[in-house]
This record gives structure tokens, sequence and C-alpha cells, in this order.
């Protein structure tokens, strides 16, 4: 399964119109409403300047229903540091987001993919905010 806009658009909307929430594993998601986002970007974020990264908050940027397992610093530095504005990024276990998620506030393009059919349904729900650059 990979979350992509035009080929997973039907089946999310057909879950949003008979679920309002979702199971993975022991965690319970509600889907099927816009999202808002309190912090656009990891409280006291600096571009890394050595080869020596530390982050020790960890994933701990977002819901804890949903807690994302990569440090969103982390992520966020590889972008911006590997990435240009519209390029295009593949996360090929996309599992809670993270990359996705900072792929939308940078201004990337991405293409998610994950083996579980819930996290990819879990995503789309979690991109639903509006963001402009």
């Amino acid at each position: 399964m990979y979350l992509n806009e035009k080929d997973h658009t039907k089946d999310y909307k057909s879950l949003v119109r008979t679920h309002r929430e979702i199971r993975i594993g022991d965690t319970t998601v509600k889907i099927g409403r816009k999202r808002s986002i309190g912090e656009y970007q990891p409280r006291k974020f600096e571009l890394e300047r050595t080869n020596v990264w530390s982050f020790p908050e960890g994933g701990g940027n977002s819901p804890k229903r949903l807690q994302e397992k990569l440090a969103s610093q982390m992520v966020r530095n590889l972008i911006l540091r590997y990435s240009k504005p519209e390029e295009r990024i593949l996360d090929q276990i996309c599992g809670s987001g993270t990359v996705l998620k900072e792929c939308k506030i940078l201004g990337r393009r991405d293409i998610g993919v994950d083996i579980n059919y819930d996290y990819i349904n879990a995503n789309f729900d979690r991109l639903n905010f509006d963001y402009t650059h």
C-alpha cells in the first residue's frame, strides 16, 4: 500500500463515511476531521552544523495516540540538508508519518509507503491540515 492522493482518496473517503476511528494495535485514532497543528517546527530548532547529531527529546512532537518514532528535528535536518522545495521524497516505511508531515510543512512533495493499511489511513487523516508557505 502507498499513500498517494490520486489512488487512495476514494478508499479514505469511503472509510471516513462509515467509521469515526480506526485501531492500530492497541491504539484508537479518530479520523475524518480537519487537523490543526500547534507547532510547525520542533522547539529550539537549528539546522545541525556538524556530523554528530543528538536529539534527546526523540519523537515527542505528536499526539501520544499515534506517536512519532523519529525525532522531528532529525527528519527536518535531513529534508532541509538533502532536498529542495518541490522535490519529491519517498518514505518507504511511513509508519506514523513524521517524514510526510515535515515534507508538507517544508514544501516537499512526498510519497508514503507502508505495509499496514491502517497506518496509511491514519496518515491520510493526519495530513489533513492547511499550511501555506
